[in-house]
């Protein structure tokens, strides 16, 4: 295909030529005639009279130019050019085809040009298309365009017209202005018309949309994917078009599966939508997103500063105690050192757990904790910790989550698991025991606080703090204190049997009780408060105390229920309905008859959860996400159909908070505590194709969840700036810009979505965002840097969706609560406004499933996950996970 020259070329070149010509008069802009061009294309020539060969049509339906050295560029059908008739033997044949600016870029043939009937010209305004295929033409009622060259339009496109035309059989007709799609062909001189029937397209101007109804006849049966309007991407039958007007959107149940994933199942998904598919832009988008970025980012941390000042820490902590073990052994000879080898087991384990094993880090650890280090490698039973003596359920020590994609990741998550769970117990009932862990807590404590340390610590707890919170169980902080006064000028005596016997009673009455039990209890029937009393104690690193998982505690037994009637497992209902989901507390509603105390302990957690999200405590990274699905279930105002349809959305939103809140527990796993239940071409010219309007897309009408993840954002990037004041001065450039970019597609979305909420007009630069959020989420913000595709077997796989986590365990039954996400969902929205119509959108949503697996079947990892979500053949079996509730959204 023939390249245009440069105009400033043309225009020297034009000039040369004038100059030889035979007395042709020069022109001006305001001498010239306005024309349509009505012929498929036709030559723009140096000097009139030249002798061309007239396009043909060819077998692919395109019209072809022959190429010639006089051609210099082409006019194409719907071009309107300003020509001024020449003088002398050319004047019937050819005219002077005239820049914007008045300069002469040429000759063009007069039998291709029509003159324009005098119209209004007027500002943009858009119309809607009523009907599929409204006849277009080049001039009013003449010369189609639909039956010549193939284009229309189709219902609910919207089209600009720049002029308004009243003819003389009283018919009017719109002047509507398009765009040249120009990899078909070329644009001409200029931009492309053509005239319309003005009784075929609704004034959006004037437009008052009703917000009340959805009626079928409105919608239309066809969605563009592409040029051809005789092809559509989506068609939709009677039934599925009653469906989206009586609900305002329709969950399409078949699973979406990308045959070849580049960055994402959900963001691929949006990114390989046909250009002008009218896109709705979901929430679960960019939840998913967040959770992709935050997931990654925390890889990336925990290999590269968590792990390692983790390993500083423990490593100082060993050496300091190893150093005051030699000091007690001077000191008090005559004192027991159990309480010595205890504490350096909780010390040495997880370094332990943190070596390579083809470094053998076995030959390090005493006798009681290589035990422990091979039942934590087996991570299968149930039984007795060698180290602490209390129950431990090893199958949580299973890499999951993403600490299954590299070894060291596994590797830290395994000593963060024995350090978030290993527990010096002080309500145990035998003395000796009592006495054993109160001095070694008391030693990890000063070993800790001592000048060396304690930096180190602080500088790997902090960040943690930070993002997850302060652990749920009693650590350093809360015994250091009372330890210190307790032995201020004889630390060398905290093992002796006099000061452990006064140790006990002193760090007990420091104990706050935990307000989560996570570990399986002595004997049945044990009452909450004696469950905490025996699950209470010492954990050097322990586990943070989230939200959610205090709702599940104060939810199941023996919080609610009896003996004989108890709730040993929670819903995710639970979760949902404190933070305030409608379509949750419905559900709950179920549990208020059935477990004595459900309805008093919800409607406590429900009153108390503003203020809590509100608060100081909730000042981290993950409280902040439950506010982000709180803030989603809030009311923005929007006035849409499918919004306000008598509270379906209810149940979309309550999908796209469960998945994601699914999402937020997998990346989490290994730092929040989980409740715990009991008994409780080159020579030729082709004229480019009209190209269609521009799609009219939406966004979630749901500007506080927009905002809130942006906040949640803005959070993450405070957490890097604290790493990079560690010793270790770690500093992440990649996702300071992954951060950075995605904040900027949160404020993006922020805006459209406050105007749609307040009902106010969108822009055509407001769609154009649209159409870029759509495209927006690529590989370079959600892989990792250095993987710009899947071009592995591992990567393929990191690249799937679809997860799985634990979230609460029923001990007396060995039972284990999952939570999972799968494929995303092809969602079809309703949307109405005067700033495009009566339209149909096209997105994608979350898939979540629910399901209870027994202990002894290990807890689920992706892996095994992934293998049956991604199986063809057994989508049935997946289907089967989901929660009752979904069938509400197979309508």
């Amino acid at each position: 295909m023939k390249c245009k020259i440069p105009k400033i070329v043309l225009f020297i070149l034009l000039s040369c030529t004038l100059a030889l010509t035979s007395g042709i008069p020069l022109a001006t802009a305001q001498d010239a005639q306005r024309f349509c061009v009505v012929d498929p294309i036709a030559p723009v020539v140096k000097e009139p009279g030249f002798k061309y060969k007239e396009a043909t049509l060819q077998k692919g339906g395109y019209y072809l130019l022959e190429d010639a050295p006089d051609i210099q560029d082409v006019v194409v059908y719907g071009n309107h050019v300003a020509v001024r008739r020449v003088a002398g033997k050319y004047a019937k044949d050819w005219g002077e085809l005239l820049g914007e600016d008045g300069d002469k870029l040429g000759y063009v043939p007069m039998k291709s040009l029509q003159p324009l009937p005098i119209y209004t010209k007027t500002e943009t305004k858009y119309f809607w298309s009523k009907k599929t295929k409204p006849d277009l033409f080049l001039q009013p009622g003449k010369y189609s365009v639909s039956n010549k060259y193939g284009f229309s339009l189709l219902k609910g496109e919207t089209a600009s017209c720049v002029g308004e035309y009243g003819a003389p059989d009283g018919q009017r007709w719109l002047l509507l202005i398009f765009s040249t799609a120009e990899w078909t062909g070329y644009a001409g001189v200029g931009a492309r018309y053509a005239w319309g029937r003005e009784s075929d397209f609704l004034r959006l101007e004037t437009y008052k949309p009703d917000f009340g109804t959805a009626l079928p006849e409105d919608m239309p049966t066809r969605i563009r994917g592409n040029l051809d309007d005789n092809r559509s991407d989506y068609s939709f039958d009677p039934n599925q078009l009653a469906r989206i007007a009586k609900y305002g959107f329709w969950i399409d149940p078949a699973p979406v599966l990308v045959g070849n994933i580049m960055a994402d199942d959900m963001a691929d998904s949006y990114t390989n939508t046909a250009e002008f598919v009218p896109q709705f832009i979901t929430t679960d988008i960019y939840f998913h997103a967040w959770h992709l970025i935050f997931d990654r980012m925390l890889q990336k941390t925990e290999e590269k500063f968590f792990s390692k000042a983790l390993e500083r820490y423990l490593t100082a902590a060993v050496a300091e105690l190893d150093a005051r073990a030699k000091n007690i052994s001077a000191a008090h000879p005559e004192a027991p050192r159990d309480a010595i080898l205890t504490a350096r087991d909780m010390l040495m384990l997880p370094l332990a757990l943190l070596a390579d094993p083809q470094s053998s880090p076995e030959r390090r650890l005493s006798p009681a904790a290589v035990m422990e280090y091979r039942k934590i490698l087996a991570a299968e039973e149930r039984g007795n910790s060698a180290v602490t003596g209390a129950v431990t359920d090893y199958t949580l020590y299973r890499p999951r989550s993403h600490y299954t994609i590299t070894p060291a990741l596994s590797r830290y998550f395994r000593a963060m698991s024995f350090l978030g769970d290993a527990t010096l117990r002080l309500g145990v009932r035998d003395e000796r025991e009592r006495r054993l862990n109160a001095s070694a807590i008391a030693l990890l404590c000063l070993v800790t606080d001592s000048r060396n340390v304690r930096p180190l610590y602080d500088e790997f707890a902090e960040p943690l703090r930070f993002m997850m919170g302060n652990a749920d169980d009693n650590a350093v902080d809360d015994y250091g204190e009372v330890v210190r006064k307790l032995v201020a000028g004889d630390e060398e005596s905290v093992t002796t049997p006099r000061v452990a016997e006064a140790l006990h009673p002193v760090l007990v009455a420091a104990s706050r009780p935990p307000r989560i039990a996570d570990k399986p209890s002595s004997r049945p029937n044990m009452t909450e408060a004696e469950r905490a009393e025996e699950a209470g104690g010492f954990r050097l690193i322990g586990k943070s105390f989230v939200y959610d998982a205090y709702v599940f505690a104060k939810l199941t037994s023996p919080a609610v229920g009896t003996n004989e009637e108890p709730r040993n497992l929670p819903a995710p209902e639970d979760v949902m309905t404190v933070l305030g989901s409608d379509a949750a507390y419905k559900l709950t509603n179920r549990y208020t008859e059935k477990y004595k105390n459900y309805g008093f302990n919800r409607r406590v957690l429900m009153d108390g959860t503003p203020a809590f999200l509100a608060s100081a405590e909730a000042d981290t990274a993950y409280s902040t996400w439950l506010r982000v699905l709180a803030d989603s279930f809030a009311d923005s105002g929007s006035p849409q159909f499918f919004y306000r349809d008598g509270g379906l959305w209810e149940w979309k939103k309550l999908l796209t908070a469960s998945a994601s809140w699914a999402e937020l527990k997998h990346d989490t796993v290994l730092y929040a505590k989980q409740s715990g239940a009991e008994m409780g071409a080159g020579g030729e010219w082709i004229p480019g194709q009209y190209e269609p309007p521009r799609p009219r897309g939406y966004v979630d009408p749901e500007p506080q969840a927009f905002s809130r993840i942006l906040r949640a954002t803005k959070k993450m990037q405070r957490l890097l700036d604290l790493l990079k004041k560690s010793s270790l001065q770690y500093a992440d450039g990649e996702y300071e810009h992954k951060l950075e970019t995605f904040a900027k597609l949160c404020t993006t979305a922020l805006d459209v979505a406050e105007k749609e909420a307040r009902n106010q007009p969108l822009s055509v630069d407001d769609f154009a965002d649209i159409e870029m959020l759509a495209r927006a989420f690529t590989s370079d913000l959600l892989l990792p840097e250095g993987m710009f595709m899947a071009d592995d077997d591992a990567s393929a796989e990191q690249v799937k969706m679809a997860l799985v986590t634990d979230v609460a365990t029923d001990y007396l039954s060995g039972r284990v609560l999952h939570v999972a996400t799968g494929t995303p969902r092809k969602i079809f929205v309703y949307v109405n406004d005067n700033s495009a119509g009566p339209r149909i959108t096209v997105g994608y949503v979350y898939s979540y499933y629910e399901f209870v697996r027994a202990i002894g079947e290990g807890r689920t990892t992706d892996e095994e996950w992934k293998a049956l979500v991604y199986d063809e053949k057994r989508q049935d079996e997946l289907e089967a996970l989901r929660p009752s509730w979904y069938k509400r959204l197979q309508f």
